[in-house]
């Protein structure tokens, strides 16, 4: 019992960014989240295909690596941060050009060990160590980790709200520490809350895919509909179902699973292609307004990055493209909650977005309850994906520094370069309601990730960037199109460095006088 005590009370105690090689400067953290998402995406989807390449790999671990590890639980009443290997192996996870060792002084520190860049660096070796709450590992069982999260979840009968975010890279074992495993997480907190009810408040259940085409009830595998105009909230109600018993728990475990199995594909038959939001919540009924002042356990399990073939259509790798930037986008979406205590757009995603818009948000608006975060990274052998290991340590980091920035001193909102706006990027079309089209932020990633992928585009790759952009600026309604196609023009442009977009660019000076003939201006 003194050591559980002294477990929990190192847990709760405030944490201070304890990077060894650096302190970043207080504003690095947010211009990383807000900023970086969809560079790097479209990093990650770039270097699939040249992992053979050992100065990009290396620096592709770098940026990850860069943008996991800070970010989570300076602040302890509001987030906790936690690590888990898919390893038995304690001493050591070795591939062929990173190593990652744990620290024998602090157990839950892990150092990233790898050859320096330069013309010596096979015999010079640099360290950087990234600390967490609780380092964990597939020997350890989920009873193990239910303990770790028992600081937070012990807040659920104070009208605490909780959401456990499970990140990292495809096969990592998300979805087995949340559903499939043995004594899954999701499980065992909802045999906790069945334990809190009342005459007067039960125990619902409801979960929501995103997937690529679409939203899907996670429960009845049924695809909502999707209206010209935008989602509604009326659209389709979610199915939300009465928790009788842990048994009849399990029985709804097992049915979410088997659905979200099926979106699976021969391609990459180990990932479901999706984001999984499963709520839990004590309430007194199941309409939305008394579902959004209940107490409630949500957890969200990210789609990780898509392992594809080399002769994979170009079909996936959009789909691969936009599940990433989804990823990133719910990365910044968090950041700034933590940093500022407010939720801010959803910067891409439009399904998630509308998920979190309607099922997240609404009680914390509506100043019911606090909503604390627990962050859960996974990290897998890295032997086919170095840079997912780089980019899940480096992000937990940069949200650490972001939230012990924010106590520093205060955001300068009027600051272009850390200021969100609420407007979509200037390159992207939007639907009518104002939120991105799912077609023009495909097009947009896929515009970036091929003018990212070299720094001097040749003609023919500067050409193909020009036609997406125009099929980005054909998806937008009708009576936008020039300024969108102008605007993706100029967004194309700034994407990279001088390139012969430049002097394509140049000849079309007149433009702006034809737009004016032609609109009447």
């Amino acid at each position: 019992m003194p050591q559980l005590a002294s477990m929990y009370g190192t847990a709760l105690a405030p944490l201070q960014a304890r990077d060894t090689q650096q302190q970043p400067d207080s504003c690095r953290g947010c211009d990383i989240l807000r900023q970086g998402g969809d560079e790097l995406a479209a990093h990650l989807t770039v270097t699939q295909d040249n992992l053979s390449d050992r100065e990009h790999e290396l620096e592709g671990v770098r940026k990850e690596l860069e943008i996991m590890s800070e970010i989570v639980a300076c602040k302890a009443d509001k987030a906790l941060s936690f690590l888990r290997f898919r390893s038995s192996e304690r001493d050591t996870i070795s591939a062929q050009t990173t190593v990652l060792k744990l620290n024998t002084a602090s157990p839950n520190m892990v150092g990233l060990s790898r050859p320096k860049l330069g013309n010596n660096f096979q015999n010079e070796e640099e360290m950087r160590n990234f600390e967490f709450d609780t380092v964990l590992y597939e020997a350890d069982d989920n009873n193990d980790v239910w303990h770790a999260l028992l600081p937070f979840t012990a807040s659920l009968h104070i009208d605490h709200s909780v959401l456990l975010i499970l990140d990292g890279p495809t096969s990592a074992g998300k979805s087995w520490t949340l559903l499939n495993g043995p004594d899954p997480i999701f499980l065992l907190v909802g045999q906790k809350m069945l334990r809190l009810r009342s005459a007067k408040r039960k125990l619902y259940l409801y979960a929501l895919e995103a997937r690529t085409d679409g939203i899907w009830d996670a429960i009845t595998s049924g695809r909502w509909e999707k209206p010209c105009q935008g989602y509604s909230p009326r659209t389709k109600r979610v199915s939300v179902t009465v928790v009788d018993d842990a048994a009849d728990l399990r029985d709804q475990i097992s049915c979410i699973s088997s659905h979200r199995k099926t979106a699976s594909t021969d391609q990459n038959s180990t990932s479901s292609r999706s984001h999984l939001f499963c709520v839990l919540t004590l309430a007194e009924g199941p309409q939305e307004d008394q579902l959004a002042k209940g107490t409630s356990f949500f957890a969200l399990d990210l789609a990780g990055n898509e392992k594809y073939n080399s002769n994979i259509t170009s079909e996936f790798r959009s789909d691969n493209a936009h599940i990433m930037s989804t990823r990133f986008a719910m990365r910044q979406y968090m950041g700034t909650y933590l940093a500022e205590g407010r939720f801010n757009s959803f910067s891409g995603g439009d399904d998630l977005g509308y998920i979190f818009r309607h099922y997240l948000e609404p009680g914390r608006r509506q100043g019911v309850h606090d909503l604390k975060v627990m962050f859960m990274f996974h990290i897998h052998n890295i032997e086919a994906k170095k840079d997912d290991v780089l980019s899940t340590l480096t992000y937990s980091q940069d949200v650490r520094n972001t939230i012990i920035g924010s106590k520093r001193r205060p955001r300068l909102h009027q600051d272009k370069r850390t200021s969100i706006s609420n407007t979509p990027p200037r390159h992207v079309s939007t639907s009518p309601d104002g939120r991105p089209s799912r077609t023009s932020t495909r097009n947009s990633s896929l515009s970036n990730i091929q003018m990212r992928a070299s720094p001097a585009p040749t003609p023919t790759r500067a050409k193909r960037n020009s036609s997406l952009c125009n099929i980005s600026a054909r998806t937008s309604p009708t009576g936008t199109h020039i300024r969108s196609k102008r605007q993706s023009l100029s967004g194309c442009a700034l994407s990279g460095s001088p390139t012969p977009m430049e002097s394509k660019r140049s000849s079309l000076t007149h433009l702006p006088m034809k737009e004016r003939s032609m609109t009447g201006d």
